[in-house]
């Protein structure tokens, strides 16, 4: 098959600025429920341990895990910081 007319078809094609695309229920409800786990998780990431953080709050421990990596640039705490300070055993 001939694909050489994809190429021009790009060049002639117009300039269109990118649109977000609309987010599907499910897409907005696991926003929500993630940041409402990290709404409670937050306030108790300097104190306690992700071990604690989970007996405390219910949530599980690799979840909270994924939380601290997806929130990471909003927040002081990130993902590799955990990692390691779970490693050494410390607190969060």
């Amino acid at each position: 098959m001939d694909d050489s007319w994809k190429g021009e078809y790009l060049i002639r094609a117009p300039k269109r600025e990118w649109v977000e695309p609309p987010k599907s229920e499910f897409a907005i409800r696991v926003e929500q429920k993630r940041n409402a786990d990290w709404a409670r998780i937050s306030p108790l990431m300097k104190t306690y341990s992700a071990a604690q953080i989970s007996q405390i709050t219910g949530i599980g421990y690799s979840r909270i895990y994924d939380l601290a990596k997806f929130f990471g640039k909003k927040f002081a705490v990130t993902a590799s910081d955990l990692v390691k300070r779970r490693k050494e055993g410390g607190r969060l």
